[in-house]
């Protein structure tokens, strides 16, 4: 996720080994959807670290670059060069049964550790986590301005002078006790937006918001794509 892997620390927490390796494709997945920065060129860093995660995504999460990518979901409109000249575009349509499947995951995972970070221990495995995301241009404000109205300013990794500013940053509200709603965004191409609780039925996202869905602790490794016809069971 982050430019060289320089992750500042923070936020580090056990998981059992199965969720751990079981979701990593989720988290590789929410990697290239970050760097997938609409402003980005071809010898931007982003740009070609996402390129160079293809190998690994066709290994691990097989089926998804070709479900992104499929030219029969994609959009054609006609977009300025840097010139002003209009040149036909294709508009990737990123909602395929994959991709919802992964950032679900990453995002209930996402939930999971602010929880543990604000509240200070683990969400329990009564509670739950509602999740969506977007991709580049965040969320439509007539969605979310209710909710991100009530947040307070901006957090972020630090270590020394080491920061995750600009490549993770999030703004949450917290009773420190039971419900952590937060909005966290990775470099311009991906935002999340979770409400991990542990009282069911508490708090849920906007009807409108038809991406992702509800995750409880201990369902990671159910919501995650069948992989070659064994593993995980599908997403429904």
């Amino acid at each position: 996720m982050f430019q060289g892997k320089q992750r500042p620390s923070g936020m580090e927490f056990a998981s059992c080994h199965s969720c751990n390796f079981g979701t990593s494709a989720a988290d590789s997945v929410a990697a290239y959807f970050a760097k997938l920065d609409r402003a980005s060129f071809d010898d931007d860093w982003k740009f070609k670290e996402a390129e160079a995660q293809r190998g690994l995504l066709n290994a691990i999460a097989p089926g998804f670059l070709d479900e992104l990518y499929d030219p029969t979901t994609a959009t054609k409109t006609m977009l300025p060069t840097s010139g002003g000249i209009l040149v036909p575009q294709l508009i990737i349509t990123a909602n395929g049964p994959l991709t919802r499947a992964y950032l679900k995951v990453f995002g209930a995972k996402m939930g999971m550790a602010l929880y543990r970070e604000h509240v200070g221990e683990a969400l329990p495995l009564e509670g739950e986590v509602f999740v969506t995301w977007s991709l580049n241009v965040g969320f439509r404000p007539e969605i979310s301005e209710g909710i991100l109205n009530s947040l307070p300013g901006l957090d972020r990794l630090e270590q020394g002078k080491k920061t995750s500013q600009g490549q993770f940053d999030y703004r949450f509200k917290t009773d420190r006790k039971t419900i952590v709603i937060a909005q966290s965004s990775f470099h311009t191409g991906l935002n999340i937006l979770s409400v991990a609780s542990s009282i069911p039925g508490r708090f849920s996202l906007p009807s409108q918001l038809t991406r992702g869905g509800r995750v409880c602790p201990g369902e990671l490794l159910s919501a995650m794509p069948s992989v070659g016809g064994h593993g995980y069971l599908p997403i429904s």
